[in-house]
């Protein structure tokens, strides 16, 4: 069958080999982020870690290739038990570069386009289709292919895109995968990381449609750890309110001021500190899945303050997750 990830024939090491490594990288992760934020050239201060040898169109870009890099480093470590166990966290992952070669391909971005496929786990057929075929429509077909094996759900992506763009593709996607992952067996700590992205893009969803205040009810994935009725009253509530209840019992706090940042990283930073614990539970797994969560979040803070190193540092730093 078609796969939407790189097939791995290699066996790997032991997982408490993985564990050990992944201890030892850990120590890079950058701590002081107003240093960096405030510095007078961010660029060149990464340069001086470990990013200096990563070329990229735009500077923003540079975190997210070496978080590719990363994850293709991991996951070329990990033995068959290991990589069955995480393949669902890849397959996510990858639909994020899935998406930004789309939107490249749209807007003829041939450079950013090749850069985003470098290191990504993606099948080499996939690849292909992605570099070769002329645009987005042709594309997407064989997207499609690949795709419905997972799930029959995911047909209908050349309509889609012709009704509401990329946006409506990259939404159905990301939905009826997070759906179709959560029915799947899945190792229990994987269950309750998916379980909570479905949470998490429940609220936001929720928050939206009161924000917007939008006639009709918001569509809430099925799956999570909040149940649809519970869902569906708050949103009935003012609005922020129903947001901000939901946001303090997934996570044990809400922003103060409710916006769509603080209720993006209230969500987000909750999912970190749910992680950091499982960690420290001593299970091989979650230690694994903390690991590639702060990667993903040192990529995203960094994108952030590259990007806005021309602008007001301060604003900069609001961006910044912790």
């Amino acid at each position: 069958t078609m796969e939407l990830l790189r097939k791995i024939e290699d066996g790997g090491y032991p997982t408490e080999y993985l564990v050990a490594r992944i201890q030892g990288r850990s120590a890079a992760f950058l701590r002081d982020w107003d240093a960096l934020i405030f510095s007078p050239d961010p660029l060149a201060s990464l340069a001086a870690t470990g990013y200096r040898n990563i070329i990229a169109a735009r500077a923003e870009d540079i975190p997210w290739q070496r978080l590719a890099r990363e994850y293709e480093w991991v996951y070329l470590q990990m033995n068959s038990a290991l990589r069955r166990i995480f393949k669902p966290f890849f397959t996510h992952q990858e639909l994020r570069t899935l998406f930004l070669a789309l939107r490249y391909k749209r807007g003829n971005d041939e450079k950013r386009l090749q850069e985003v496929l470098l290191a990504s786990l993606l099948a080499k057929t996939v690849k292909t289709t992605l570099r070769d075929l002329p645009d987005v429509p042709a594309v997407l077909p064989e997207v499609e292919r690949v795709l419905i094996v997972m799930s029959p759900r995911f047909s209908g992506l050349e309509d889609l895109f012709l009704r509401g763009g990329l946006g409506a593709v990259e939404q159905h996607i990301t939905d009826t995968c997070l759906e179709h992952t959560v029915r799947s067996p899945l190792h229990p700590i994987m269950r309750g990381f998916f379980r909570r992205l479905i949470d998490m893009r429940n609220i936001m969803s929720l928050y939206k449609h009161q924000r917007w205040t939008m006639k009709d009810r918001p569509l809430f994935l099925r799956g999570g750890t909040i149940e649809e009725p519970v869902l569906t009253q708050a949103a009935g509530s003012r609005t922020g309110e129903g947001a901000s209840d939901l946001i303090a019992r997934l996570t044990g706090t809400a922003p103060e001021i409710i916006t769509p940042t603080s209720v993006e990283h209230a969500l987000i930073e909750g999912m970190t500190r749910l992680l950091k614990k499982e960690a420290r539970t001593a299970s091989e797994i979650g230690r694994i899945l903390q690991y590639l969560w702060q990667c993903f979040i040192e990529a995203r803070n960094l994108s952030a303050i590259l990007a806005g190193r021309d602008m007001d540092r301060e604003l900069v730093s609001q961006e910044i997750l912790s």
